[in-house]
């Protein structure tokens, strides 16, 4: 149990410095008061050619503290109309991509170090005579992480308007989605199945810790729990799935079939439930972006066609990558190479009905979004995919076949 908290706490950790804003701007401003605590104000001699009056130290640092303010101020204001403009154009789970690949807490870190900064070494100055020399080292640092912070305004600035183009945006997502895509790879390793295993009589169901959206699944915690107990467990439901407390995730049964288990914290906190859908390591995340990108750019109020087949475009490329990730199922063996745990993952199939079927229901009546759609699905035939994944392909094409009157 403590080395799974400590697993999950260390998995929280990685979760807030990609997704929340705060943590890098906290610990720009740590940093700047320990690197103003370090450099000091400590008088030196008067002909010290590299030392300046506090007096005028103070008043420098003054005027610095209110340029980093108003830059700041301008930044705010720039990420303000940047999260505005993405959640109007492109719907919140694009802006919690966009959240994560910004550079927003960067630069709001860098002017909360220099601000946080320049305010010690004038506290420090504080407790000096105006009149004395004060070394020059602390001026000077301000002046630095000043200009550093004003570039980072510059490259933010360009980084901000590239997002307002739905290409960037697009590419964007799709990028999550290959980033979930190698760590699937990556965890899967050669160990995925064609279809979860019989349920034995003698299992019981793992219900769910809470109520929310699967986060993430630790297979390699549940594989130690079943090992403890002499078990074998399966987890039925995918990441990103909506659960309320008690439901049934999965089973766990003993390899003893005279032994019933107990359902106990040990394998219910294997799965970690969020109330709200995190980005992680799930492509259908990232697919549900693109569709959100593409029927919102369908709707009248946008009415922008062209996005729409930005978003079909990129979705076709993304699927004929994922056709050589190893999705569905897949199996976590023990120390003799038997499947002891089994966690389930959206397989190719899946994610197709989630990437489509909306769209389909939304652009059947524009004759350019048809033509974007039966080339995508055009390109998935030329797939090798399994029975199972074929035949989403196939219901898929069909969809479209009766939309050639519109097209034509």
């Amino acid at each position: 149990m403590g080395e799974h908290r400590s697993r999950w706490l260390v998995r929280r950790f990685r979760e807030a410095s990609r997704d929340n804003q705060w943590l890098i701007p906290l610990l720009g401003a740590l940093s700047g008061v320990v690197l103003a605590m370090l450099i000091g104000t400590g008088g030196g001699p008067e002909d010290n050619p590299w030392t300046v009056s506090v007096d005028r130290s103070r008043d420098t640092l003054t005027g610095a503290l209110a340029l980093v303010f108003t830059s700041l101020s301008i930044v705010l204001a720039l990420a303000s109309v940047a999260a505005q403009n993405v959640v109007g154009r492109f719907g919140s789970r694009v802006m919690r991509i966009y959240a994560r690949r910004s550079p927003d807490r960067w630069v709001i870190g860098a002017f909360a170090l220099a601000a946080t900064f320049i305010l010690v070494e004038q506290l420090q100055l504080r407790r000096l005579d105006p009149d004395a020399p004060a070394p020059i080292a602390g001026l000077a640092v301000s002046v630095v992480l000043l200009i550093f912070a004003a570039s980072l305004v510059i490259l933010y600035i360009a980084a901000v308007v590239r997002w307002f183009r739905v290409d960037r945006a697009v590419a964007g997502v799709v990028g999550v989605a290959r980033e979930s895509a190698r760590a699937i790879t990556r965890r899967h390793e050669g160990q995925s199945l064609e279809a979860l295993p019989e349920r034995p009589d003698n299992a019981i169901d793992i219900p769910a810790p809470e109520m929310g959206h699967i986060a993430e699944i630790d297979a390699d915690v549940l594989l130690q729990h079943c090992r403890r107990v002499n078990a074998e467990a399966v987890i039925t439901e995918p990441i990103g799935t909506s659960v309320v407390v008690g439901q049934s995730i999965g089973w766990i049964a003993s390899r003893d079939p005279d032994i019933e288990l107990h359902p106990d914290r040990g394998v219910r906190d294997t799965v970690d439930v969020s109330r709200s859908r995190e980005v992680g390591e799930s492509i259908e995340y990232s697919v549900f972006g693109l569709v959100d990108i593409a029927i919102m750019a369908l709707s009248p109020a946008v009415n922008d066609p062209n996005s729409a087949l930005e978003a079909i475009e990129e979705m076709s490329f993304l699927f004929q990558d994922l056709a050589d990730v190893p999705l569905g199922p897949y199996a976590v063996p023990d120390a003799e190479s038997r499947p002891r745990a089994v966690v389930r993952t959206r397989t190719f199939g899946e994610l197709l009905d989630l990437a489509t079927t909306q769209i389909v229901d939304y652009g059947l009546t524009d004759p350019m979004v048809v033509r974007s759609l039966k080339r995508f699905a055009a390109a998935l035939q030329h797939l090798d995919l399994n029975d199972s994944d074929q035949a989403h392909v196939d219901a898929f094409a069909a969809k479209l076949e009766g939309a050639e009157a519109l097209e034509s």
